[in-house]
């Protein structure tokens, strides 16, 4: 009996031991990327399309996209923090993006939890800006 006992316990305690609990599973996004002129004289400024797909692991988002069509080079990339109601907000990360009228953008980042909330809340967006366009040539929210 105390042999019996001493089994289930220690069967007990490796169970608990080897046991992990239900990992959250990864969230992906797909992001459209278009033109969003500020005012009419950006119109003749701004063209292109892109497309970027993120990925939520945790805490850790992965960020990896292309663009094509600019009229000017590309000249950097941001994940913003803004309402999803065509308001633009301020810069939380910096993405890498590739110099040219097409190419790439990618980033790889730990967000806080104010950030996390703030993805959840559609409140983070993608922007590439261009020579012709520094405040912006296209975006997406996530």
């Amino acid at each position: 009996m105390k042999l019996e006992r001493a089994l289930a316990v220690v069967v007990l305690a490796i169970s608990a031991a080897l046991y992990t609990a239900p990992g959250h599973a990864d969230e992906s996004f797909t992001v459209r990327l278009s033109p969003a002129p500020r005012d009419a004289s950006m119109r003749t400024k701004i063209a292109g399309t892109g497309a970027a797909r993120v990925t939520l692991s945790g805490n850790r988002l992965t960020i990896s996209g292309t663009f094509a069509g600019f009229t000017s080079p590309a000249t950097h990339a941001e994940l913003h923090r803004g309402p999803a109601v065509a308001m633009r907000g301020p810069a939380v990360h910096a993405l890498t993006v590739s110099s040219g009228t097409s190419g790439t953008l990618s980033g790889e980042f730990t967000l806080s939890a104010e950030e996390l909330t703030a993805l959840n809340a559609a409140q983070l967006y993608i922007q590439v800006a261009s020579e012709s366009a520094p405040d912006g040539n296209v975006w997406g929210w996530l």
